[in-house]
Parts: C-alpha cells; sequence; structure tokens
C-alpha cells in the first residue's frame, strides 16, 4: 500500500475511533465486543417489554379507578332511592341494589390495591427506560454525523487504491 493510501486509511481509522470513543462513554467503556452491544440491545429489548407491562398494568389501574367511581355512584343512587321508597319491599330492594354495588366497588378498589403494589417502582422503570430511549436517540445523532464522513472517505480510499491498482482499467464511475 502507498504512503497516500495509508494515510487514507489512517484517517479513515480516526474517524471510527472518534465514534467509538463516543459510544465507549455512553456505554462506560463497555463495548469492547459485539457481545457486549448485543446484551445492550437485548437489555433495551427487555426494558421495552417490561415497559409496556408496566403501562397495561396502569391502564388496568385507571379502568379499576373507573369502574369503582361509577359503582360508588351508583351505590348513592340505591341509597337516594331507598330514602325515597314508599314502602319496606322497595327500600329492601334498594338497599339490597346499594350493597351489592358497595361490595362490588370494595372488589374492585382491593384489585386496585392489588396493581398499586411497586407502583413508584413500575414508574421509576418507564422513567429509565424514556432515559434509555433518549439515549439511544442521541447515539444514533452520533453515528448520523459520522457516517457520510465515513462513507465518503471509504468511498475515496477505494478509488484511490483501484486507481493505482489498475490505472489504465479505471472507470471513476463504477468506483
Amino acid at each position: 500500500m502507498e504512503e497516500a493510501q495509508k494515510k487514507q486509511v489512517q484517517e479513515y481509522l480516526e474517524l471510527c475511533q472518534r465514534l467509538t470513543d463516543k459510544i465507549r462513554k455512553r456505554f462506560d467503556g463497555e463495548i469492547e465486543s459485539a457481545e457486549a452491544i448485543r446484551e445492550h440491545a437485548e437489555k433495551y429489548l427487555e426494558m421495552a417489554e417490561d415497559t409496556q407491562m408496566h403501562i397495561q398494568r396502569i391502564i388496568e389501574y385507571l379502568e379499576l379507578r373507573k369502574r369503582a367511581i361509577n359503582e360508588f355512584f351508583s351505590h348513592l343512587f340505591w341509597v337516594k332511592q331507598a330514602i325515597t321508597a314508599t314502602n319496606a319491599e322497595e327500600t329492601f330492594f334498594y338497599l339490597r341494589n346499594a350493597l351489592e354495588g358497595l361490595i362490588d366497588m370494595e372488589t374492585l378498589v382491593r384489585r386496585e390495591n392489588e396493581l398499586t403494589i411497586n407502583f413508584d417502582k413500575k414508574i421509576q422503570d418507564i422513567r429509565e427506560f424514556i432515559d434509555f430511549v433518549e439515549e439511544t436517540q442521541r447515539e444514533l445523532e452520533d453515528y448520523q454525523k459520522f457516517h457520510p464522513e465515513l462513507l465518503q472517505k471509504l468511498e475515496e480510499i477505494m478509488k484511490t487504491i483501484k486507481k493505482t491498482s489498475h490505472p489504465n482499467k479505471i472507470n471513476l464511475t463504477q468506483a
């Protein structure tokens, strides 16, 4: 390899090294192998699945909360009906419905309480995933900044090598 080619390759390697250093900073120096990057991607997917599960639990909690509130208003309706009832049978009917509504509400509230166990942890996990996504976006932006220059330098190296190895057969449109 000629000196000019070596210089081009060296510049290309330096550019790659700058990108690698930026990535290494983000990974705290843990990108020595493809396996480390694969583990990073697997962690990302695992976090995504956990986040999806946490969000589903939050949605379920909110739906239960809505149903419990509706049951409470239904309970109030039956109690108000009992107050205005004109006989014992009517009053009993309304109060039985009020009691059923209260029991349903209690069941829903118990389920809500089960869903709120470790609620803060779930919210924290979701925030960590969002931070992770934002960090990945910054990594992508770094790569997008370097990519055109990497591509250009590599093409220049290939053209130079092609020119010097086959000076009479060179067609720059194919390079």
